[in-house]
Order: structure tokens, then sequence, then C-alpha cells
């Protein structure tokens, strides 16, 4: 948000309160301010559990989306 950058914030709900298990629930964490993901203490750092993982795979989407949005600069 500094220096000219572009932020794409975290627009997917937090799916707990649908019901959905916090390990299974996208944005389990609510994080509006960007991707975010934890893993467990004493687990290896790239130990994500399901809902994480899925959260990225959503987050990228919408990152690409931003990205086609913007102009091609000629």
């Amino acid at each position: 948000m500094r220096h000219g950058m572009l932020w794409a914030g975290n627009p997917i709900l937090p799916e707990q309160h649908r019901g959905v298990t916090c390990r299974e629930a996208a944005n389990r964490l609510g994080s509006w301010s960007g991707l975010m993901a934890q893993a467990r203490h004493g687990e290896p750092a790239d130990a994500f559990v399901p809902g994480d993982i899925k959260t990225a795979r959503m987050f990228g989407r919408h990152f690409a989306q931003s990205l086609n949005r913007l102009p091609i600069p000629a």
C-alpha cells in the first residue's frame, strides 16, 4: 500500500458460520487483509489443514482475476 503497491484483500467469508468444521473451512482464521494460514505447534511449517489449502486456491483465483482487470500498458 506504500510505494505504489497494488493490494488484493481477501473477499472469502469464513465458512465456520455455515457449519463447516474449522479444519475444512475456508478463511478459518478470518483474515481480511490477505492470505493467511497457520501450522499447529510442533508440526512442520508446511503442514497446513485442508481449509488453509482451500483458502489459498480460492485466494489465488481472486488474485488472478484482479490482475486480469488491470489495463495492459501499450
